[in-house]
């Protein structure tokens, strides 16, 4: 009796979703963006106590260049101020919003920040699945991802954005009608080890009859989308940053295709403050200044992962500065954090004083 022969794999084809391909575009008409993140008063008088959600405002080639995009977090605020910077999240993306003039009819602002009917709503929203706040102790053990400062070897210690099309109803976690079109998390296997990675994977079509449409809408009707099991594209940063270190050194990080040579999409700065004024910013908050700049060859949807991935990379790596504290008559500067395989280790200055 003959065995049956084994079914080769559907071949596969990258898709290039509407969405992303109009970000891309947006970014397109710059080489070079500044991500700015918004600086929130009530974080700096608490020292970062109380947090805010954050705001960032895309722009083309440096601070005062054309506003191209605007990226704003949504979370519940007693799992943000609790569980900062592992919480649970949506980042949502869109263009600027321009507010018309006030009058006495128009509904453009409300008290929370939230969009409104005069806003555009995103063209897509960063899932981002963390801590959530709970009173009861068990019930934050079995928090959807409770290990997000722990080594990146299981899926409750990995960092991931799952990037949806349009806005999304429900919790991180729980989305209602999911729309993947991109996902940009760490490696399962250590988190890169000693080099702070993520990976970037793209949406993908399996056809059911065999062949592979190209383009943005597959040659299939019936082809089955999915996020691929391979990455395209790696973003990879140095083992030492953070810390007082952000005082004195920008951070750099690349951007490279996942292909036979590694070919470049671009480059990831987080600035290093050049005033005295950004010197204060960057120790009593966590407003963050970013300089992207893509090479020539980048695609718009390249373009459009890499905004997520800095998003990611912010939360990730820049939230959680706490450049001095005092414990026991001790004075702890922390000079730089260290990453080892997924945690960040504070290396650290200690200065006794007192009796």
């Amino acid at each position: 009796m003959t065995q049956p022969e084994a079914s080769a794999p559907k071949p596969t084809t990258i898709v290039q979703p509407e969405v992303l391909q109009t970000i891309g575009e947006v970014l397109a008409r710059h080489n070079t963006l500044f991500v700015h993140q918004h600086l929130s008063v009530i974080e700096g008088v608490t020292c970062g106590f109380y947090e805010r959600e954050n705001k960032y405002d895309i722009r083309g080639n440096d601070a005062q260049g054309e506003l191209l995009l605007q990226a704003r977090e949504r979370s519940d605020c007693c799992t943000r101020v609790c569980c900062d910077p592992y919480h649970s999240l949506f980042v949502e993306i869109g263009l600027p919003v321009i507010l018309p003039e006030p009058s006495s009819g128009d509904e453009t602002t409300n008290e929370t920040g939230s969009l409104t009917a005069s806003e555009n709503l995103p063209l897509v929203t960063l899932e981002r699945v963390g801590c959530v706040a709970c009173p009861c102790p068990i019930c934050c053990c079995v928090a959807p991802k409770p290990c997000l400062s722990c080594c990146a070897w299981t899926n409750a210690c990995t960092e991931m954005v799952t990037v949806h099309e349009g806005s999304v109803q429900g919790k991180p976690g729980a989305v209602i009608n999911p729309r993947p079109v991109a996902v940009v998390k760490q490696p399962g296997s250590g988190g890169g080890g000693f080099t702070p990675t993520l990976e970037i994977f793209d949406k993908t079509v399996a056809d059911e009859s065999g062949g592979t449409g190209t383009g943005r809408r597959p040659r299939h009707p019936h082809g089955i989308e999915t996020i691929s099991e391979f990455p395209s594209a790696v973003m990879t940063g140095p083992q030492c940053f953070g810390g007082c270190s952000e005082l004195c050194v920008s951070t750099h990080f690349t951007v490279t295709r996942k292909d036979d040579i590694g070919s470049s999409i671009g480059t990831v700065k987080k600035l290093r403050p050049d005033s005295c004024g950004q010197c204060c910013r960057e120790t009593f908050t966590d407003a963050d200044r970013v300089l992207v700049e893509f090479d020539a060859s980048a695609t718009p949807v390249e373009r459009a992962n890499v905004l997520s991935s800095v998003i990611l990379s912010d939360f990730m790596f820049f939230e959680q500065d706490m450049f001095c504290a005092v414990k026991q008559n001790t004075l702890i500067i922390t000079c730089c954090l260290c990453y080892c395989q997924g945690c960040l280790c504070p290396c650290p200055c200690c200065i006794p004083f007192g009796g």
